[in-house]
């Protein structure tokens, strides 16, 4: 599911440094 693949991303940190680029700041959970 969608919610797999962005669980993968995110624990790899491709979704950290997009919100990074994006000037988001996020919370690791």
């Amino acid at each position: 599911g969608g919610c797999d693949i962005i669980r993968e991303m995110y624990e790899a940190g491709e979704l950290q440094e997009t919100f990074k680029a994006k000037g988001v700041e996020t919370e690791a959970a």
